[in-house]
């Protein structure tokens, strides 16, 4: 059983492809998606193969690596840890005003909400006050926001809302939307933004004071799922015939890729083992760390940095 339980951020630095194989689209390397709502992914076997490799180059943990992941013909016995799927959590897009803007949904906010829940996180401290954040209210309140295509839920005072005819709007790649009036039982936009910053690696940009919150946006789940199909990045790429140096007729092939500043979560478990504290110290090891996942290595592509936070 797994008795250690901790949160897993990956904040992507660079634009990032775990491919899930070839394409009948017109794009003939799609990155890896979920199979029920399309929002992009980051399956859990990439992961766990990036986090073994880079343990297997510590002296100290060398030994550990086998037994901590299993052997890598799985026969003897299974592995100390688990890993779920990363999914999404912020989706930047660009802004007409502000540069670009962090985007989430009501469905994705609830469901981190409830399997933070589900592992025994109730509530959260405020940094600010002795107050703490309900979990179960932020659900709550989020359900009974009514979205519609047209509206979105971010503050007034954002950096990305504009004056238009006036009427302050907010616009999104090519598409303009109103500002979401609550009615009773409004949605407090920066316990929000809290709770997500509290499980956010370090970083001068994002974690700064008031620059996620002057660019947070939450929009309907059907807008934000046909802005993850549409603005991504989609990079045509050539071959070289390597005996002539010039391109090699025929291979041109393009390549989706989830931008940077793209927020995604998992979950990692552990569980009890004879050496006592060895996943701490595998945690301590992996913690703020810098990584590299999925393809393009050497065009600086995949370049991501974690925190992982224990959950009591």
């Amino acid at each position: 059983m797994y008795t250690h339980k901790y949160m897993l951020v990956i904040y992507c630095l660079t634009p990032i492809h775990m491919g899930a194989g070839q394409s009948v689209s017109y794009i003939d390397n799609i990155v890896q998606r979920e199979r029920i709502t399309g929002l992009p992914t980051l399956w859990s076997s990439g992961l766990k193969g990036v986090f073994r490799a880079f343990l297997s180059e510590k002296e100290n943990h060398r030994k550990h690596v086998d037994k901590i992941f299993g052997p890598q013909d799985g026969q003897e016995y299974a592995s100390l840890i688990s890993i779920t799927d990363a999914k999404l959590l912020l989706f930047p897009v660009r802004s007409l005003k502000g540069i670009f803007a962090y985007t989430t949904s009501p469905m994705i906010i609830i469901r981190l909400l409830r399997e933070l829940e589900y592992l025994g996180v109730k509530t959260i401290n405020k940094q600010n006050d002795n107050s703490k954040i309900d979990l179960a209210r932020l659900s709550e309140l989020l359900i009974k926001q009514k979205i519609n295509e047209e509206s979105v839920i971010t503050t007034e005072k954002s950096e990305i809302v504009i004056d238009l005819n006036n009427s302050k709007k907010v616009g999104l790649e090519e598409f303009v939307f109103e500002l979401y009036r609550q009615q009773n039982d409004k949605l407090n936009i920066s316990d929000l933004v809290e709770l997500i910053k509290e499980y956010l690696p370090p970083n001068q940009l994002i974690s700064s004071d008031n620059f996620l919150m002057s660019r947070f946006v939450i929009l309907k789940d059907d807008i934000l799922r046909d802005l993850t199909n549409y603005a991504v990045e989609v990079r045509t790429r050539i071959r070289i015939d390597q005996s002539t140096g010039t391109v090699q007729e025929g291979a041109l092939f393009t390549e989706e890729f989830i931008p940077s500043e793209t927020v995604f979560y998992s979950f990692i478990f552990f569980k009890n083992d004879s050496n006592n504290g060895l996943y701490e110290q595998i945690i301590q090891e992996l913690n703020n760390s810098f990584f590299q996942f999925g393809a393009d290595e050497t065009l600086g592509k995949g370049i991501a940095k974690i925190r992982i936070t224990k959950i009591q």
